[in-house]
């Protein structure tokens, strides 16, 4: 795999962002995603499974399944969707597929984590990321930790109503929400978040319809201040790497671990205009001298 060296432009004292990304939503609570099971995949014919993590989870099953034995929270539930079935016979397991299957997707709940969204599209970023980047893809490193995580002026994308999120007891802004293929704004999205299918998605509140940036010098993401960027460092930080192959790592705005990259900073003046920076630094500076060869990131 081919790692990009990371070139930063960072506004001083200002993290801001230009026209809206595009960032989707990656957990969801299928019972057929590996990454929900403590031991990485489902659960193998005839073992026994528990759903006891899933607490006010609706755990959903497409397809059909024989197990040992289930084990279910106190409160959640599990949707079976059209055409799948649940039967139940015990035989000798062994290996991989020995002891209790264990249902994880509790921990995978947390807006403020940046590992649970993918970038789809970004002004901001060189080059600029695809729609059908493969969600084992490693994320952008050029990108701050915080700004993974939705912005006000951003586009949020979940697949459909088979997740949950907690907002963390913060109420995140973004510019709109889609859900499958309907769209959300501010009244839509209040309506939601008032009903029992919404409450199964969402523990918390998160305000949709949030105006776009008028602003030429660009507007504030925001995670970047104490509340959002605590809690992003709670649940990213453990994952900070070690061993990073240079000696000089750097801190970002907006990041929570150190990363190997060169960072420049921009105080703006008072006719400063935030789209004028990011195209004279990616078709000036980057491109003509770069390449393909360098990740870069303006905020």
């Amino acid at each position: 795999m081919l790692l990009l060296p990371v070139f930063c432009l960072a506004l001083l004292c200002l993290s801001v962002s230009g026209e809206g990304a595009v960032k989707r939503w990656l957990p969801d609570t299928r019972w057929e995603t590996g990454r929900n099971w403590a031991a990485g995949k489902p659960p193998c014919p005839g073992q026994r499974a528990s759903l006891g993590h899933a607490q006010g989870l609706a755990v959903y099953l497409s397809s059909d399944v024989q197990l040992g034995a289930l084990v279910f929270p106190k409160t959640g539930q599990l949707v079976l969707d059209e055409g799948a079935a649940l039967s139940f016979e015990s035989f000798e397991n062994d290996g991989d597929c020995a002891g209790e299957a264990q249902f994880m997707a509790q921990e995978r709940v947390h807006w403020y984590n940046p590992d649970h969204w993918a970038l789809r599209q970004s002004s901001q970023l060189l080059p600029e990321s695809l729609e059908n980047r493969p969600d084992t893809d490693p994320r952008p490193p050029a990108v701050p930790d915080a700004e993974l995580v939705p912005c006000p002026t951003d586009f949020v994308v979940f697949e459909d109503e088979r997740f949950r999120v907690d907002t963390d007891d913060l109420t995140p802004k973004v510019r709109e929400v889609q859900i499958g293929d309907r769209i959300y704004g501010r009244p839509e999205m209040e309506l939601l978040l008032d009903s029992d299918e919404g409450k199964a998605m969402f523990r918390g509140v998160v305000t949709s319809g949030t105006p776009d940036c008028k602003d030429p010098q660009g507007c504030a993401c925001g995670n970047d201040a104490p509340d959002p960027l605590e809690r992003i460092c709670i649940q990213h930080g453990p994952r900070c790497s070690e061993n990073l192959p240079c000696e000089d790592s750097i801190y970002l705005i907006g990041n929570c671990c150190p990363i190997c990259a060169s960072s420049v900073q921009v105080r703006p003046g008072p006719d400063f205009v935030f789209d004028n920076i990011v195209q004279h630094f990616f078709n000036d500076i980057v491109k003509p001298q770069y390449g393909g060869h360098v990740q870069a990131y303006v905020h």
